[in-house]
């Protein structure tokens, strides 16, 4: 049995760029990728431990402050403790919870857009919309390269 990708992305969808892994999650739900399982959310919560201790493949999406608004980066994350409080939940954090609790840790990656405007709107700047196609390849690519295939 091939356990799925799971693609977390957080954020406020009502300040504007913050809301970018919130469209991320809608356009990976309307690429059929077979198994993908995908959560948007306004923060991250130890709840999300026990989903990702179920995954083969994590990936977390957040908007990031950056000098190149619409810059997309992906990088490795690694394990580190857990912090008190929701409002202070790391993606590392997160996984290192679902390795004390669940004994069990995939492997996981962060992508970032870099943003322009975090003002109070619901529309994201150009150069954020214009990145997401570029975020949904990154993210299909990974999972691509870190699963055998698409699960059944």
């Amino acid at each position: 049995m091939r356990m799925f990708p799971l693609v977390i992305g957080y954020g406020n969808p009502l300040r504007g760029d913050d809301g970018v892994a919130w469209r991320v999650i809608e356009a990976l739900d309307d690429d059929s990728w077979p198994g993908l399982k995908t959560i948007a959310t306004h923060q991250l919560v130890p709840e999300l431990a026990e989903p990702i201790s179920e995954a083969g493949l994590v990936v977390f999406v957040d908007a990031t402050m950056g000098e190149t608004p619409g810059e997309v980066k992906v990088f490795t994350l690694e394990a580190a403790p857990p912090r008190r409080g929701s409002h202070q939940t790391t993606p590392e954090g997160l996984m290192t919870l679902a390795a004390e609790l669940f004994d069990r840790r995939p492997a996981a990656f962060m992508v970032t857009i870099s943003g322009e405007s975090f003002e109070l709107s619901e529309v994201l700047s150009l150069p954020v919309g214009l990145a997401i196609p570029r975020a949904v390849r990154e993210i299909i690519t990974l999972i691509q390269e870190k699963t055998a295939g698409p699960a059944e």
